[in-house]
């Protein structure tokens, strides 16, 4: 199995600008319950102090990494992101990476 870095370089290479992203169409209550700790959207913007989902474009990426270290698996906040975009984008960066997101 790949690891999550070479997904974000593969992603990367594919064109995946991380800071173009729909935050509101791929952090949904379903991705937070199946990859982090927590239930709802709402119960992560809880956690970081944020009152939606475009807030986090204002939090720094180091605070979202201890964040995301501790309600996840993840060991970063881009690669939280990646996973996101590759779990929404249907015909693109999840096909190309033959279904690795999935």
């Amino acid at each position: 199995m790949m690891d999550l870095g070479k997904l974000t370089n593969m992603a990367s290479g594919l064109g995946l600008d991380l800071d173009k992203l729909n935050l509101e169409q791929i952090i949904t209550d379903k991705f937070i319950k199946d990859n982090t700790m927590l239930d709802s959207v709402q119960a992560f913007l809880d956690k970081v102090g944020v009152g939606n989902v475009l807030d986090l474009k204002n939090i720094s990426a180091d605070k979202l990494d201890g964040i995301i270290k501790g309600i996840s698996s993840f060991g970063s906040w881009k690669d939280f992101l990646v996973k996101a975009a590759g779990g929404q984008i249907g015909g693109g960066l999840g096909d190309k990476l033959g279904g690795l997101f999935k």
